[in-house]
């Protein structure tokens, strides 16, 4: 009786330290360690959900950073080929012709001017 005993403790330990047996050991405490950080952090979200807001919000835009980055710059392409089409390109009329300079005009004199000037 004793020896049945020994060979199934014997039996039992061998199983333990199978590479199987420490696997499972290992995976299932960390599956526990992971289920308790789990409920801890559910809990620090309902007590300060402005802290959990900003840290959501910071890490989406560090994982979001380059589909972001390349959304603005090709916005602002885009921008930058619109505002270098004159207007008459975008409105498909033909452009103003430029203005034609007027000749100068000397300024009129007037009595107290020339009141002025002779003395």
């Amino acid at each position: 009786m004793a020896r049945a005993r020994w060979f199934e403790t014997i039996d039992e330990l061998q199983g333990r330290t199978s590479a199987s047996g420490l696997a499972e050991e290992a995976w299932e405490g960390v599956r526990n360690a992971g289920n308790a950080l789990a409920e801890k952090a559910v809990d620090t979200a309902k007590k300060k959900p402005g802290i959990t807001v900003a840290i959501g919000s910071g890490l989406a835009l560090f994982f979001l950073r380059k589909p972001i980055a390349s959304a603005l710059r090709k916005r602002m392409a885009r921008r930058k080929e619109t505002k270098l089409l004159p207007e008459s390109l975008d409105r498909k009329e033909k452009p103003a012709e430029p203005l034609k300079s007027s000749p100068k005009r000397r300024p009129s004199k007037t009595k107290e001017f020339e009141d002025e000037c002779q003395g």
